[in-house]
């Protein structure tokens, strides 16, 4: 196969199960085990934790495997957290699952966004950036809506998709793998990367991503049951509202990557980040499912905007992409796991308007770091 073709297809499978199970646990847990809201967001957190600690303890490897062979071995650990997940008898065995979802995911989305991106540069980075991005980001037009109505039916339903998902997907980037090393019996994975203009910029696009997506964790590992418990909205409808909002995010992606007026502009940076906390703010009071729906559809293009923002402004001019790409993902998940877990304590304990504005709290400090005179040398 080529290599758009694998990076295309496996992003948007790999998306569309992962984002899926995260979903799919938080009301799997809470419906078997009788999970509070802070196990539910501990959920996220140690699939993050995991992640991160992965991307930091396995730089060596990533950078010397070839993306054939990393592929392998996420979807080994895919396979064998899924299974973890669905024999589970409690709380413990979900969390042993999602120590093994991070570190495979370690392996996958890194190596893969290097891989990607190696060779271009400005206008160029960023219109294949918007490619990749349509195709992780049109996985969760799905994702959402999917594990909603499976949900809904019986709660196993995601996990024994996932586990046949995975027994699927591991022989097929086996045989990928052995492909390739009959081609290149020698291959090693050595960047190659086009010269370019880094940034300055990266560093405050950085810390606004990590903000971004403490909203992500909050939104994924704790608001689905709290808009059940507090406004009495079903699975389904939940994952109906992430869907529309996930559509939104994947139209923004798609339109960063054929306007490029806003790279290495600082004043979009704090438009941004000031708009979302505005709206997770307004969220918290939110009361009913129209502002609630409009709540969250007016993140997702801001969701889009942190997240190209640090990967273009990341990757500009680097020669080392896959250690780039590395830091961008450890922040994605830094963020999305302490949204979790901070977010489901302050649900938990001092209800919804705490934690939204907890969330409001962190973009309002992003949206002051980007007034900051970021200059490039």
């Amino acid at each position: 196969m080529k290599k758009l073709h694998i990076i295309y297809t496996a992003s948007f499978v790999n998306s569309l199960m992962l984002n899926g199970m995260l979903l799919a646990l938080v009301f799997y847990a809470k419906s078997r085990f009788g999970a509070t809201p802070t196990q539910t967001g501990q959920i996220v957190f140690y699939y993050n934790l995991a992640y991160v600690a992965g991307c930091l303890l396995a730089q060596g490897f990533l950078s010397r495997f070839t993306p054939q062979k990393n592929l392998v071995i996420s979807m080994l650990c895919f396979f064998v957290a899924s299974l973890l997940c669905y024999f589970g008898t409690g709380m413990s065995w979900l969390y042993l699952g999602q120590v093994f979802y991070g570190v495979g995911t370690s392996f996958f989305w890194p190596p893969l966004m290097g891989w990607f991106s190696e060779g271009y540069e400005g206008k160029q980075l960023a219109r294949m950036t918007g490619f990749y991005n349509l195709t992780w980001s049109s996985a969760n037009f799905i994702t959402p809506l999917m594990m909603g109505y499976l949900c809904d039916l019986d709660v196993t339903y995601p996990l024994i998709l996932l586990v046949v998902v995975y027994a699927i997907q591991l022989p097929v980037f086996i045989a990928i793998h052995l492909a390739n090393r009959k081609q290149n019996p020698q291959a090693t994975h050595q960047e190659v990367s086009a010269k370019g203009k880094q940034t300055m910029l990266r560093f405050p696009s950085w810390y606004g991503v990590a903000c971004a997506w403490c909203i992500i964790g909050f939104l994924l590992g704790v608001y689905p049951n709290a808009a059940k418990e507090i406004l009495n909205i079903s699975s389904a409808r939940v994952g109906f509202f992430y869907t529309l909002r996930s559509t939104a995010q994947a139209i923004a992606l798609v339109a960063l990557g054929i306007f490029t007026f806003w790279q290495f502009k600082r004043w979009q940076l704090f438009v941004g980040h000031f708009a979302a906390a505005v709206t997770i703010f307004t969220l918290g009071f939110a009361k009913s499912e129209m502002l609630v729906l409009t709540c969250l559809i007016i993140l997702g293009p801001i969701f889009a905007h942190a997240y190209t923002n640090s990967l273009v402004h990341g990757v500009a001019g680097s020669k080392n992409r896959t250690r780039r790409a590395a830091i961008h993902e450890i922040l994605l998940s830094s963020g999305s796991f302490l949204g979790a877990l901070l977010g489901g304590y302050l649900y938990q304990h001092f209800g919804l308007v705490s934690a939204c504005s907890f969330c409001a709290i962190l973009m309002t400090s992003a949206a002051i770091c980007d007034l900051f005179p970021w200059k490039d040398n």
